[in-house]
């Protein structure tokens, strides 16, 4: 039974009682006081291998202001670095002050390990805290893996350039150090040093390889005892005075060269390259010669080898010298919705050898084969209106390209949005990417030189305030949203929360898919998963609600704090009103569950059969199957895109006779209802389903050409297009968003 924190502060209420009637001794004395402070009696500074269970659990002894022990004083343990875990998460202290919790180290040797462990009053505030801390060291060593040096070429009797390289690791991908590694090589193969060969602080061990004096394919090999199988690497022994060019390239103003040049005797001592006189040594196999202040033609790269015997080679390369033309361009701004038919291009190019023509191309990236069509022509400029309205609803690039006399190209690419339905209302215009809006502020990502700055500001113009940088390890995505007084954000697998003013707060690991914001509430699992961690973002208090979430799979976080799971035995799981449901108890080996989704009052998710899945609907302690069994075929059935739920509705897609998707409704009274009639339509993600049972829905594809649509109980009227698939939705209350490209609106149905 999982109690909740009201029950718990009952419990610690009627404890408190029972501590007051005892706490006397006749003479009048005191209780204790309150938490002050929370020390470590047992349990600190240990050290276990990733994985394990520490020896001893971690104890600590709370006492009041005075010194004095605080039995049944609430204690929570949580790990708060390096993906542990501790058992309980929450204890109370004895009669003599002391509570314990046994503690899991993480699986990375890399991780810092932390235990945060907080005391709490009987109001439930937190008056003391600590931080207890461990080292983590690898485990046994499983396996012995490749790093580098393998495939490469040299002459005889010489070293080869790289090392050779493996590395040990343990069952958790850590290098192990201290490993002996035997190495294996013919006498006709070479030798190779230093022996002998232990791994070092990261797990890797390295030897250089030293030829012999066999002309041929030759091998050596890394072992070590206890683990099984071998790293094998090979190499080519040649002899001769070669030089061997892998780039030689003009590119503006530079000639880029990278070569190497191997002697039949002694060593290169130097390597020169030269283009009209201009000479560059080549400092490990590098060069960039400049072309600049020469006249653009037919020239000749002359790449020169010397030996430590005396002994030279010579190579040359032809090539071309011929600069690309310069653009000067005036045009949309990067991500800019067009709400016209005509986007503005002002071009002008400029080249020594002259400018042949120049054009403006328009991309639409839906069409996958990637043509273009030319809309405009000039020879030394364009100045024009370029026509994009039959791309109405559509992500496109308009390229302006500029060839010169001896045939270089240089192109300038503006990626735009079209879009002038008359449902949609702009809120307000920013930076170069749009991510949320509530109407009053504006959550958005300027692209600058350095990278990627986070910035709110007003919508109506008010001042930006920038929150930082952002890394953003997926390409393209919108990964930040506001919530009221803040925004939460993801960066580099990490989750951050920005409480409207200073530095944000780093919440820890996270994995991009298993995340979710709601109202003022955040819930995430980190990347191995298993703690599932809920953050009330008006509080800034994070506590974690389960320990067992599948990796494999994401959440769902409702607008009262509700959070919905796969966990790892692969049933649905619902923590609702702080105490944990168990929506299904099927065995993982005959059924198989999709990320279930809620908002407080349900859970909707899909089940799998043989023959495919269908979608429940848990309410009320019971689960109701809303659709037919449908095949798993692509496009392939995902929450948010198939089945959402939101204010006691939930919707869900079921394909017709003809394999197409339409939108279906369950209403909060139960009344299964079919929303939408077109073809081929899946909800909008990840906020399809309004409050009062609105449904937005798109046919064809999201940002390749497709329509949204909204339609509105009892779906009896013809749903309202509001425009291309194009960007992402957010409902705020009763008004529902669109952010497309670097714009916020709203949309009018």
């Amino acid at each position: 039974m999982r109690l909740t924190h009201s029950a718990l502060s009952t419990g610690f209420a009627a404890a408190a009682l029972l501590a007051l009637a005892s706490c006397t001794d006749g003479t009048g004395s005191d209780r204790p006081g309150p938490p002050a402070t929370v020390t470590v009696t047992a349990g600190g500074t240990q050290t276990a291998a990733v994985g394990q269970l520490l020896a001893d659990s971690v104890a600590v002894r709370i006492t009041d202001a005075q010194g004095r022990a605080v039995p049944g004083a609430e204690v929570r343990f949580q790990v708060v670095s390096g993906n542990g875990s501790v058992s309980p998460a929450v204890d109370s202290t004895d009669a003599d002050g002391v509570a314990k919790a046994a503690w899991r180290l993480g699986t990375s040797v890399a991780d810092s390990q932390k235990v945060e462990v907080r005391a709490f009053d009987r109001s439930g505030t937190m008056t003391a805290s600590t931080i207890v801390r461990a080292t983590v060291t690898a485990g046994t060593g499983t396996s012995l893996v490749y790093v580098k040096g393998n495939n490469q070429s040299g002459v005889t009797g010489t070293r080869l350039a790289d090392s050779l390289v493996v590395r040990v690791l343990d069952a958790n991908g850590n290098g192990v150090p201290g490993v002996p590694v035997t190495w294996e090589v013919s006498t006709s193969a070479g030798t190779v040093a230093p022996l002998p060969s232990t791994t070092g602080a990261d797990g890797t061990a390295r030897v250089a390889w030293t030829l012999g004096p066999a002309i041929d394919r030759v091998s050596a090999a890394a072992r070590v005892q206890g683990i099984p199988g071998q790293v094998l690497f090979t190499a080519d022994a040649t002899s001769g005075f070669t030089i061997n060019i892998s780039r030689a390239r003009a590119m503006g103003d530079t000639m880029f060269v990278n070569a190497t040049a191997s002697a039949p005797s002694g060593t290169i001592v130097r390597m020169t390259a030269r283009v009209d006189g201009r000479s560059v040594d080549l400092a490990g196999g590098e060069a960039k010669v400049p072309l600049a202040g020469l006249t653009e033609g037919e020239k000749r790269l002359t790449l020169a080898a010397v030996s430590s015997t005396g002994d030279s080679a010579v190579r040359v390369v032809p090539f071309l010298y011929n600069r690309p033309p310069q653009i000067t361009v005036v045009g949309p701004a990067y991500h800019s919705v067009l709400r016209g038919g005509t986007a503005r291009i002002d071009a002008d190019c400029t080249d020594p050898s002259g400018c042949a023509s120049m054009r403006v191309e328009i991309r639409d990236w839906n069409d996958t084969s990637g043509q273009t069509t030319v809309v405009a022509t000039g020879t030394t400029s364009i100045h024009a209106d370029v026509p994009v309205s039959a791309l109405n609803g559509h992500h496109v690039a308009i390229i302006v390209v500029a060839v010169d006399a001896l045939g270089a190209q240089s192109r300038v690419t503006f990626d735009v949005y079209v879009e002038s339905s008359p449902a949609l209302a702009e809120v307000g215009t920013a930076g170069t990417t749009m991510w949320d809006s509530d109407g009053a502020r504006l959550l958005y990502v300027d692209s600058t030189a350095a990278g990627e700055i986070l910035k709110v500001r007003a919508a109506a113009g008010g001042a930006e305030t920038t929150i930082g940088p952002v890394e953003r390890a997926t390409p393209g995505g919108r990964i930040g949203w506001l919530y009221p007084g803040g925004a939460v954000f993801w960066s580099g697998n990490r989750v951050y929360d920005w409480r409207g003013s200073g530095a944000p707060i780093d919440l820890g690991d996270a994995a991009l898919y298993a995340l979710d914001v709601e109202g003022s509430w955040l819930a995430w699992s980190g990347t191995s998963g298993g703690i599932v961690n809920r953050r009330d973002l008006s509080a800034g208090l994070t506590l974690p609600v389960a320990v067992d979430k599948d990796a494999n799979t994401g959440l769902d976080v409702a607008a009262n704090g509700d959070v919905a799971f796969i966990s790892t035995t692969g049933n649905v799981a619902w923590i609702h009103e702080g105490v944990r449901v168990a929506v299904t108890t099927e065995a993982t080996n005959n059924q198989f569950f999709k990320t279930p989704v809620t908002d407080g009052t349900q859970v909707v998710y899909a089940k799998s059969f043989a023959a495919g899945y269908a979608v429940f609907v848990y309410r009320g302690g019971t689960a109701q199957q809303v659709t037919p069994i449908m095949p798993d075929v692509e496009p392939r059935l995902q929450p948010h895109l198939d089945y959402e739920a939101n204010g006691g509705w939930a919707a869900f897609t079921i394909p017709d006779a003809g394999g197409a998707r339409h939108v279906w409704t369950l209403s909060p009274d139960g009344t299964v209802r079919q929303a939408s009639s077109g073809s081929g339509e899946r909800i909008d993600p990840a906020d399809g389903v309004g409050p009062n049972g609105q449904v937005v829905f798109f046919r064809g594809r999201q940002d390749r050409g497709g329509r949204r649509y909204v339609a509105v109980p009892p779906y009896t009227a013809a749903p309202t297009d509001i425009g291309g698939a194009l960007g992402y939705i957010d409902w705020k209350g009763g008004t529902l968003y669109v952010m497309i490209g670097r714009t916020a609106f709203t949309a009018n149905f």
